[in-house]
């Protein structure tokens, strides 16, 4: 019954501004500019009529203007608690695969440090013993491609340097073992050219005494366009105090006895750290802040609801200035800082069993709104007949 009041209020509505409206004089219709009154009075009339329908029903109308405000104002705290929970939740999704990506780098280091612990506890080491050790780590490390020896291959070699620019010694020109993962592109007696980055990075570490790791550089394979890093760990014998070395002059350091040098690729550690993970969206970018500005970029992760993208220098800041979320995370590698960047992506996963809540309260208030006016119209309507 109350459809049926309603439908007939709107039909006579209908049927009031049709005939406020309606052409009676064919002549004004052709030239309506030259009415203005005519069009002004109709107007005028329907401004007449709405005001009428609104002194008649205020109260109702305050009603379903104050349900519709309740309704706006409860949609926009409900999707605002809800934002919160969901960068908060992504804060804490990105920072454990900040956290593990941090884990997995520094852990690969561990491997070529042990090695060189080893190599300094026995006086002389041979290529047998050396495989058995070394090929174990390889084996439960994935991620690292290569790890070799440089030790000092003139006999008459006793620890004194004296360093060049950017030069080693002659002693150490080649590696004196090596064990690979999968190729064999380093082995027993590879060369160390003079101004490679293998090189520089030896030569760096010679003069902090510490481990150092060199900028990005891809291996010279046809099947495998990756980027891989070098870590070089001086070894040291004779003295416990390691000596710290100025390029130019001359220092003794019977302490130095050689290297251990390691190959490790990128893609595999960061894909080794966050395969673990259940995938929510969150893309990685690895970049190194001690390269120049378009060197910088290491490794990017996608994350697997993804599909496989290209990824390189040209698309960072780009592919910065479209993520809404994201947070970054500093990891030192060596002598060398890298920035860990996280950014959710559109397919982002949130652990909220209702995401659509706030659509759901926004329609349930309209709908509650719309069916308490009609109902008051209803009534009033009734209690007019």
């Amino acid at each position: 019954g109350w459809l049926y009041v309603t439908s007939i209020r709107f039909l006579e509505l209908k049927y009031f501004i049709s005939s406020k409206f309606a052409c009676h004089h064919p002549e004004s219709c052709l030239d309506a500019d030259r009415y203005p009154g005519v069009i002004m009075k109709n107007f005028g009339q329907i401004v007449k009529f709405i005001q009428h329908l609104v002194s008649e029903h205020l109260v109702i109308w305050l009603i379903a203007l104050l349900g519709f405000s309740f309704t706006a104002a409860a949609f926009w705290v409900v999707n605002k608690q809800f934002g919160i929970q969901r960068d908060n939740e992504f804060s804490w999704v990105a920072h454990n695969r900040n956290r593990l990506l941090k884990l997995g780098f520094e852990s690969a280091l561990e491997p070529v440090r042990m090695t060189g612990d080893y190599v300094q506890s026995i006086e002389s080491i041979t290529a047998d013993q050396f495989h058995r050790v070394v090929m174990p780590l390889l084996e439960r490390n994935p991620g690292i491609e290569m790890i070799g020896l440089v030790v000092a291959d003139d006999s008459s070699y006793k620890g004194s340097v004296q360093l060049q620019a950017n030069s080693l010694p002659g002693a150490f020109s080649s590696l004196t073992f090596a064990e690979n993962r999968g190729s064999n592109r380093f082995q027993p007696g590879y060369r160390i050219i003079p101004g490679s980055i293998l090189s520089e990075t030896i030569f760096k570490a010679m003069q902090t005494g510490e481990m150092t790791v060199s900028g990005r550089l891809k291996l010279s394979s046809a099947n495998d366009d990756k980027y891989v890093i070098i870590a070089c760990h001086p070894l040291y014998s004779g003295i416990s105090e390691k000596s710290t070395f100025t390029p130019g002059f001359e220092q003794e350091s019977a302490s130095l006895s050689g290297f251990v040098v390691a190959v490790l690729k990128l893609d595999e550690l960061a894909h080794a750290a966050i395969s673990y993970l259940e995938p929510r969206g969150v893309d990685v970018l690895i970049q190194d802040d001690n390269a120049d500005i378009d060197s910088r970029f290491l490794e990017y992760y996608s994350s697997r609801l993804n599909s496989a993208r290209e990824f390189g220098e040209p698309q960072i800041q780009e592919w910065l200035m479209h993520r809404k979320n994201f947070l970054s995370e500093v990891v030192l590698m060596g002598d060398r800082k890298w920035t860990i960047t996280a950014a959710a992506n559109e397919h982002f996963r949130s652990a909220e069993a209702f995401e659509k809540a706030p659509v759901a309260v926004l329609f349930t208030g309209i709908l509650l709104t719309l069916l308490l006016s009609t109902f008051l119209l209803r009534m009033k309507l009734g209690l007019q007949e």
